[in-house]
Order: structure tokens, then C-alpha cells, then sequence
């Protein structure tokens, strides 16, 4: 029988997994909502803005310039949240699942709990993560595109060196494949 202690840190545990997971979904959101943002925004209404020097306004024509860069970017930051996200669930929130279905004699308990979690996850991660950002960028998309600037414009920088491997290798198989 589990000791009071042993529960506590099972709980604990959890909670911590179940703030990471929130998190990373909080951080996919914010990827999402600046893609759309930074992409739908008026063109002409952030070139008066760039034009009246506004720095962030800048930053957004900066991002546009080159959306293939922008774009990468982006789609770094949402991998590498969902597979965090992925595997903070698999490895704790299913297995305490799995232990739960094992106690109540169910077959194939850890594929069950596994499928279940992912599933689970996946369709908080696309309401949260992914429609509901993107919806609310749409409405408001200069003000939030020049709000995220800054950040983004920060995080391209820092993922160039992976941005360039990726298009690199991306660009070697298409020439490999025609």
C-alpha cells in the first residue's frame, strides 16, 4: 500500500507535469497568434506606422521581408513546444493513467493510457495552442504582430544556425528527389 509521503510526491509530481504541459501549450500559442498576426497584418496601415517611426512597426516589415526565415521560426518554436509538451504527458501523466487502468484489471492498459493522453492533449493543444490564438490574432492583427516583434525578431536570431540546417537539408532532398 502507497505511503501518504509517496502520494503527495505523486501528486506533486503531477501538478508539476501539468504546469510544464501548460506552459509549452501558453508558448505554442504564442507562436501561433504571431504567425497569423504578423502575416494578416495590413501591409499599408504597418508601412504608415514604419514610416511615423514606429520601431515595432519596423520589425514586423523586417519579419515579412523574409517570410521563409519568419516562418521557420516559428514552426521551431511550435515543434519543439509540442514535442516538450508530448513527452512531459507520455512520460508521467500516462503512466499514472496506465497504473490507474492496470488496477481495475484493464487490458492493455499502457497503450490504452498512452493513446487516450495524446489524444487528449492534441485536442487541448489545437484549441488552445493553435485555433483560439489564431482567431484572436486575426482580430486584432497589427497590434499584436508589433506587440510580438520584438520577441520574435529575438528568437529568429537565436534559432539561425537550426533555421539554415533545416533549410539546408530540406533544399538537399528536394534536389535529391527532383
Amino acid at each position: 500500500m502507497e505511503s501518504n509521503d509517496d502520494a503527495d510526491a505523486d501528486a506533486d509530481s503531477i501538478l508539476m507535469q501539468i504546469i510544464i504541459i501548460v506552459v509549452l501549450t501558453i508558448i505554442n500559442a504564442f507562436f501561433a497568434m504571431s504567425e497569423m498576426a504578423v502575416i494578416s497584418a495590413n501591409k499599408t496601415k504597418i508601412e504608415i506606422f514604419a514610416k511615423d517611426g514606429n520601431k515595432k512597426a519596423k520589425l514586423v516589415q523586417k519579419l515579412n521581408e523574409n517570410q521563409t526565415n519568419f516562418l521557420s521560426t516559428i514552426q521551431v518554436g511550435i515543434t519543439l513546444a509540442g514535442f516538450f509538451s508530448s513527452a512531459t504527458a507520455a512520460g508521467s501523466i500516462a503512466d499514472l493513467f496506465s497504473s490507474w487502468l492496470s488496477s481495475l484489471n484493464i487490458a492493455y492498459a499502457d497503450t490504452i493510457a498512452v493513446v487516450v493522453i495524446t489524444l487528449l492533449l492534441s485536442f487541448l493543444t489545437l484549441i488552445f495552442g493553435e485555433l483560439l490564438p489564431k482567431k484572436i490574432a486575426l482580430a486584432f492583427p497589427e497590434k499584436i504582430a508589433m506587440s510580438v516583434s520584438g520577441i520574435i525578431n529575438f528568437v529568429r536570431i537565436l534559432t539561425i544556425p537550426l533555421v539554415k540546417l533545416l533549410s539546408g537539408t530540406c533544399n538537399l532532398i528536394a534536389k535529391l528527389i527532383g
